[in-house]
């Protein structure tokens, strides 16, 4: 298997992900839909107790496997964690949205394998052996499993599952235990947050099988971006678990939408943003803690018509291209300037995104 070199995650980090520009009639909240699968095979410890070097060769095992795959005619790249540094491998997680969560094994023992559109991913030895992963449509979810079940089969002509005939597929968590099937949901709810209601989503969401916690899950500062996801897998097929998620995204999004009627009611509302798009406009540094609290209010600009000269596919891009450590991978920003200079960077980025200045 080769080595991807430096040249190739740069190819990869300078690729727009397909859900920027996905079309849905859930876009006002919805930034986008995951289902991820989880598998462990036999004969193999967990990868967190594994020995690296038997985690690094069940991953070049797998991703040999992968280049036989021709559904749809699909070509993976592929990226091990022992080739990438650590500013590396942040910046690849940070880019393509995994958070720190789906990742509990060190670096080294873990895999990667991308497809060309970046919605379709291979995770080896991140958590379970194996993860099968697509970002998909919300009013598509059951096309999106039929993928990555069929991943899941096809590997399965290869290697026997981790299988209890009581609780059923093994995996690292109990939480995913069972089908080993985990939809997630990225939205942006600002009429929650501002109404003050994000108990009670939480509370309707786990009345429904569902959690629903703050985005991201690192120190970037309040925001009103939440991840929904399914609880528990064991116990449901998987058709009701997707069923469930959207049945519970659809009862999120209608709340959001009543409570966005006041807002955008709101003299003061509509003065927030349009101060924050003239800060956004002008400032000369963008902080950590201020990105994904202006990403919204631009949002909310667009889709209430306040701001004319963005569209929301332009704030995804920003949304998804404004991390630090993404930031300071493409810009090679040495760690004893880091922090000032993101900002400085992070601002010069925006206005080459948007042509300003």
């Amino acid at each position: 298997m080769q080595r991807v070199e430096t040249f190739s995650l740069n190819k990869i980090l300078n690729r727009m992900p397909k859900w920027i520009e996905r079309e849905s009639k859930y876009l006002d909240v919805v930034l986008f839909s995951r289902i991820l699968l989880f598998r462990n095979i036999e004969g193999y410890k967990f990868p967190e107790t594994a020995k690296t070097l038997d985690m690094v060769g069940l991953s070049k095992s797998i991703f040999t496997i992968l280049n036989k795959y021709n559904r749809g005619e699909e070509k993976f790249e592929y990226l091990y964690g022992m080739d990438m540094t650590d500013v590396e491998f942040a910046a690849i997680k940070e880019y393509l949205k995994f958070g720190d969560s789906l990742f509990r094994t060190e670096r080294d023992k873990v895999g990667i394998a991308v497809n060309e559109n970046l919605n379709l991913f291979v995770i080896t030895n991140a958590d379970n052996h194996l993860a099968f992963v697509i970002n998909t449509r919300e009013d598509q979810l059951r096309e999106g499993y039929s993928y990555v079940y069929d991943l899941e089969q096809f590997y399965e002509n290869y290697f026997s599952y981790s299988f209890n005939g009581t609780f059923g597929y093994l995996t690292s968590s109990l939480d995913d235990t069972g089908t080993g099937l985990r939809i997630k949901f990225l939205l942006d709810l600002p009429g929650v947050v501002f109404k003050n209601k994000i108990n009670f989503i939480k509370k309707l969401a786990a009345g429904l099988n569902m959690s629903i916690d703050e985005f991201p899950d690192y120190n970037y500062g309040e925001s009103s971006f939440f991840i929904l996801t399914n609880k528990i897998t064991v116990g449901f097929a998987e058709d009701e678990i997707i069923r469930m998620a959207f049945n519970a995204l659809k009862q999120i999004i209608d709340a959001e939408h009543r409570y966005r009627e006041d807002l955008f009611r709101s003299i003061k509302f509509k003065d927030k943003v349009i101060r924050n798009y003239a800060i956004f406009r002008n400032s000369l540094l963008i902080k950590d803690n201020e990105i994904y609290k202006i990403m919204s209010l631009l949002r909310m600009g667009v889709i209430s018509g306040y701001i004319k000269d963005m569209t929301l596919v332009d704030i995804s891009r920003i949304f998804n291209e404004l991390g630090r450590n993404y930031l300071r991978y493409i810009y090679n920003i040495k760690s004893s300037e880091a922090m000032t200079e993101v900002m400085r960077i992070r601002k010069e980025h925006v206005n080459k995104l948007m042509r300003y200045g």
